[in-house]
């Protein structure tokens, strides 16, 4: 292809220009460019198409300018960028291998139209380290949305919403929730919270008093948890799915303003001695379950209907080797220490009791010229191929 009056070969290139003009970066267009070093783009381009820097192993930095509509598939990616990157808010369409294995960026700012599938999964910058990252709130409708990072901090406010998205994230117990990040995280001793709700426990005291004014417990909020109590305000009006859920809690009084205890709520709670509910609420499915240590005389109602609900269940029967593994993986994941084993005690209180099914344990991915060639691509030249074969990217 001739460029600015010479020919020149694309793998000795170092700088490339797009003139002002130019509406799209073709296919592939730089793919492998190994000595390239600077690319600057125009405020006309309106389209990055897949692979088009792709592999340009020495192309440390980009400006993408305000105007850029749609940004393909590993466009970026195996590149070595750093520093801030900012993906302007023109930006509504980028695939989520883009910016894939390219590098370390100090901070992102992703735009804040980018359109995701609420069923697809989303894992974006996978394989590329990141200080910081802002939320579009364009991607909190869907359910599998995830960012990759050692030490991700999010600017973004944090609500349940957003730590619901992005809970099972490889960072969000060791960096979110040692409050490294959010500027609005609640301040209370040993819990994280937003919008009055108890996003995790995060503390160390097995006796942990919930603060006056939180009205919800999140969901999985005081999973893995080594504690024996919890005591619960008055303000409080939700227990959300699984929030004590595999965790050694002993003993639980739920207050009189509570209205729902969701699904799972306290099941694998296998030292379970007593509940006390004070008021009438609604329980959801397995939300309470009869065990060996929790008999139904140990179940204080004041609603006969709420007993029957929970007798309902059936009686679960917890195999504690299995308890232990299970939250003792989990823990290590996170970062904690390991629960010391107790030995399983005699109980008279016993009848044929249905076995509960253990879950599996998930983790909560040439010769250089003399002269250093150049490329202007002019607009009215024709730069994409002829035809656009898709190449599978490893």
């Amino acid at each position: 292809m001739v460029l600015s009056g010479e020919l020149v070969k694309f793998d000795k290139l170092k700088e490339v220009e797009f003139r002002e003009g130019v509406t799209e970066v073709p296919y592939e267009f730089l793919d492998n460019c190994n000595k390239l070093e600077k690319v600057t783009l125009p405020s006309t381009i309106k389209i990055i198409d897949d692979g088009a820097f792709r592999n340009c192993k020495n192309l440390k930095s980009i400006t993408l300018n305000n105007g850029i509509q749609s940004i393909g598939e590993y466009v970026f990616a195996e590149t070595s960028l750093s520093g801030n990157l900012n993906i302007p808010d023109s930006v509504t369409q980028m695939d989520v291998t883009a910016f894939s294995d390219c590098g370390s960026f100090d901070k992102v700012h992703m735009s804040n139209n980018i359109k995701c599938e609420k069923d697809k999964e989303y894992q974006w910058f996978s394989g590329t380290e990141i200080g910081e990252i802002n939320i579009p709130d364009t991607m909190l409708n869907c359910d599998n949305c995830y960012f990759h990072g050692d030490e991700i901090t999010f600017n973004s406010d944090m609500t349940v919403k957003i730590y619901n998205m992005v809970r099972g994230s490889d960072w969000c117990d060791l960096k979110y929730l040692k409050g490294k990040t959010d500027k609005s995280m609640g301040n209370y001793k040993g819990f994280a919270t937003a919008e009055n709700t108890i996003l995790r426990y995060i503390g160390t005291d097995k006796n942990p008093i919930v603060p006056d004014g939180i009205t919800a417990i999140g969901k999985r909020a005081f999973t893995y948890c080594d504690i024996d109590t919890v005591e619960l305000p008055n303000s409080l009006t939700q227990i959300g799915e699984a929030a004590f859920y595999l965790s050694t809690l002993k003993d639980i009084t739920i207050p009189k303003n509570v209205k729902k205890i969701e699904d799972d709520a306290f099941d694998w709670c296998p030292f379970l001695e007593k509940v006390t509910i004070n008021g009438n609420t609604q329980i959801g499915s397995n939300a309470i379950l009869v065990s060996d240590r929790l008999s139904e005389n140990k179940i204080e109602v004041n609603n006969s209907d709420i007993k029957n609900r929970i007798l309902s269940f059936g009686i679960s029967e917890y195999e504690l080797p299995a308890f232990y593994e299970l939250i003792n993986s989990n823990r290590e994941l996170i970062g904690w220490n390991k629960v010391e084993e107790v030995e399983p005690t005699e109980t008279t209180e016993s009848t044929t009791k249905p076995t509960v099914t253990v879950p599996t344990a998930t983790a909560l991915p040439t010769t250089v010229p003399t002269k250093e060639p150049t490329a202007t691509v002019e607009p009215n030249e024709t730069t994409a191929p002829a035809a656009k074969p898709k190449k599978a990217y490893g």
